[in-house]
Order: structure tokens, then C-alpha cells, then sequence
């Protein structure tokens, strides 16, 4: 009985030590596998973020400027989902006429009478620069500045005050910056209208009064207003231009153009014409 007891509890020893050996092996398991998925969860994490960090350096979405034909665009940038009209798709401006005034002692104006021919497309600002040549071909002086062009509409360009000295230009010449951009826009109608214009000779030299009225139910900013003086033969023979900075809605403006001499005659037909940039206005 003895011996057997010894044998029992012999046995009953070792199989709690395989038991509670097991139980450690399975711990110490257990906890490498926790550890193991702790690990792997904070590798996928950092995996996840130099992926996003990758991606964001590395890949570009398809624009408007990134110089590649895609997104459904008719050119390189341009056309489709692009505010950027496709030069294959413009007409160039057309110069009507132009003319150079005198405008007092040792200076003169230039006056250019343009058409924009595109209905769907204008620019923003573009510069320009007038040419003034002599009777014999030779460049007199240059006047230079910058203008904006709204689609489908005919409009002036003003450059007063051109400083001549003593030499008389007879001819105008007009040139425009070259491959200017051109936005696309649908043409509207200027809610101003011209009521009343009045040209009179004053104590210091001529003056026209022009009265225009703000026909829409909201304010208008930037207004220029340019006016031309016509004979009988329909040659310009003064011009000058304005701006309203602010024009409340559904008022009426009165507005003065003044010259600093008297003229040989009252002109024949007078040309109030406002306009303002659609591509900025606010």
C-alpha cells in the first residue's frame, strides 16, 4: 500500500506539472500572439499613413493646368470641364478703325473702334499699345495700357493724352499682347441705358453731359464709359472716358466730359457707350 501510494502521488506530480507546464506554454503562447497582433495593427497603421503620404506626393489629379489632354477636355487644358476656351475654337478681334486726336498743344489721343466676333468667350485683361505714325510712316510716340473684352460685343479703346511733342502723327495703329486667354462666358446685356446726352461749349472749353440710368435691380461696379465726338463725314474729332466706380440699382447717374477747348463745330452724332468687365464683376 505503501509503495502504491508513493507511485500515485509520483504520478499525480508529474501529470500537474505537465498540466500547470501547459497552462504556462499556452500563457506565454497566448501572450506572443497578443504581442504579434499589437505589432501587426501599428505596422498597418504606419503602412496605411506612408501609402496616404505616397499617394498625395505622387499622384496628380487630372486639372485644368496640369498640361495633359484628360478629364473629357476638347484641347491640352482647355475646353469640357475647363473655363479655358481652345484657341482652335477663337476668332481673333477685329480692328474696325482707328484714329489718332488731337487733344491740345503737344499731345494727342488714340481711339480704336474693335469687334469681338466670339459669342461664347472673352479675356480678362489683355494689354495693348498704340503705334502713332507721322505722315511720312515714322513712329511719333507709343501709348500703352490694358483693356478687357466681353464676349460678342463691339467697344473702344482709349488712350488719352499721348505726349507728341512738336511732331504731328496721322496715324493710329493698334496691337494687342500676343496669345492672350481666352475664358469661356456666355455674352449678357449692360443693364444701363443712355437717356440724355448734351454737348455745350463752356468758358474753359467743351463739355457733353450724359445721363444714364441703372435698369437692373442690382448694384454695378466698375463701370467705364467712353464717349465719341462725330462730324458730319462721320470722322471722330474728340473722344474721352470716364468710370463709375459704384452704380446703385435702379438709379440714374449724371455724368461729365469735359475738354479744355472749344471746337470748330458741335458734333454731328454723339456715341455714349458704358461697358464693364463680366469676367470680374462683383
Amino acid at each position: 500500500m505503501l509503495v502504491q501510494s508513493r507511485y500515485i502521488l509520483k504520478n499525480t506530480g508529474f501529470l500537474l506539472s505537465v498540466f500547470f507546464g501547459s497552462i504556462g506554454s499556452y500563457m506565454a503562447t497566448w501572450a506572443t500572439q497578443r504581442q504579434l497582433r499589437i505589432f501587426g495593427g501599428l505596422f498597418g497603421v504606419v503602412m496605411l499613413a506612408v501609402g496616404a503620404f505616397l499617394f498625395s506626393v505622387l499622384y496628380n489629379a487630372p486639372s485644368c493646368v496640369d498640361g495633359k489632354l484628360n478629364q473629357k477636355e476638347d484641347g491640352i487644358d482647355c475646353g469640357g470641364p475647363c473655363t479655358t476656351a481652345c484657341p482652335a475654337n477663337i476668332s481673333p478681334l477685329f480692328t474696325l478703325w482707328s484714329r489718332v486726336i488731337p487733344a491740345g498743344e503737344g499731345a494727342h489721343d488714340a481711339l480704336a473702334f474693335l469687334e469681338n466676333p466670339n459669342a461664347g468667350a472673352g479675356i480678362t485683361r489683355i494689354s495693348y499699345l498704340f503705334k502713332l505714325f507721322d505722315a511720312e510712316n515714322l513712329l511719333v510716340a507709343r501709348g500703352a495700357g490694358a483693356t478687357f473684352v466681353n464676349p460678342n460685343e463691339r467697344f473702344y479703346v482709349y488712350e488719352g493724352n499721348i505726349r507728341t511733342g512738336n511732331r504731328v502723327p496721322t496715324r493710329a495703329f493698334l496691337e494687342f499682347e500676343p496669345d492672350p486667354e481666352w475664358q469661356r462666358e456666355t455674352a449678357s446685356l449692360l443693364p444701363i441705358v443712355v437717356r440724355e446726352t448734351l454737348f455745350e461749349e463752356t468758358e474753359t472749353g467743351s463739355q457733353l453731359k450724359a445721363v444714364l440710368s441703372n435698369v437692373s435691380f442690382e448694384e454695378l461696379r466698375g463701370v467705364t464709359v467712353t464717349a465719341v465726338l462725330f462730324d458730319d463725314d462721320e470722322n471722330v474729332f474728340a473722344a474721352s472716358e470716364t468710370r463709375i466706380d459704384v452704380f446703385p440699382a435702379e438709379k440714374t447717374e449724371t455724368i461729365f466730359f469735359t475738354w479744355r477747348r472749344k471746337f470748330d463745330e458741335f458734333p454731328a452724332r454723339v456715341d455714349v457707350l458704358p461697358r464693364r468687365n463680366i469676367f470680374v464683376a462683383q
